[in-house]
C-alpha cells in the first residue's frame, strides 16, 4: 500500500524542516502526538538512528507506534520507519521538501503492509485523511508565523496585543 501527499507550504525548506522532524514542533500541527525515545546521531532528535514513539488517533482509539529515523538529510530529505506497532509490517516513510521560489514543495511518501488483510484500504483512508488535515495545519502555522515576522508595514499601527 502507499500513500502520498504533496503540499506547497509558504516558507523555504530550512524553516519547514524542524517542523517535519523534530517532535516538540510536529506536536505544534499534526494530529499525531510525537514523542523522542531517543535521539540519534549528533545528539539530534532528527538524527539517524533517532528513535520517537507515535501515537496515532484512530476511530477515537490510540495506536502506538514505534518509529526509527533512517536517513537524515537536513533540510532536504528524511526517512523513517515504523519498527513496532500498528498491526504493519515494511513500513516507510520519506519526506522531500524540495525549494519552490520563496516557499517548499513538500513531497511525503509512506508504503507500508499490514498483518490483516483489508486493513491497508481502511488505514490509508483513515490516515490519509487525518495527515492532509495536519498539512493543512502546518501550512496555517507557517503562514502565521511568517506573517507576524514581517511585522506591521511602516503606515500600520502594532497589532493590538503587541506590547507597547
Amino acid at each position: 500500500m502507499k500513500m502520498c501527499f504533496e503540499r506547497s507550504l509558504p516558507a523555504r525548506p530550512d524553516v519547514v524542516w524542524p517542523h517535519l522532524t523534530w517532535p516538540d514542533r510536529m506536536n505544534e500541527w499534526s494530529e499525531a502526538r510525537v514523542e523522542l525515545v531517543s535521539a540519534g546521531e549528533g545528539g539530534r532528535a532528527d538524527g539517524a538512528g533517532a528513535t520517537r514513539r507515535v501515537t496515532v488517533p484512530v476511530l477515537g482509539l490510540r495506536s502506538r507506534l514505534l518509529e526509527v529515523v533512517e536517513e537524515s538529510l537536513p533540510p532536504s530529505r528524511f526517512v523513517y520507519r515504523v519498527t513496532a506497532g500498528g498491526g504493519l509490517s515494511r513500513h516507510r516513510g520519506r519526506m522531500d521538501p524540495e525549494p519552490v521560489g520563496g516557499g517548499t514543495r513538500l513531497v511525503w511518501e509512506v508504503a507500508y503492509r499490514t498483518y490483516v488483510p483489508g486493513l491497508g484500504l481502511l488505514m490509508k483512508w483513515l490516515v490519509g485523511r487525518s495527515v492532509r488535515r495536519s498539512l493543512a495545519a502546518l501550512e496555517r502555522l507557517l503562514h502565521r508565523q511568517a506573517t507576524a515576522a514581517e511585522g506591521p508595514g511602516p503606515n500600520q499601527p502594532p497589532h493590538p496585543t503587541a506590547a507597547t
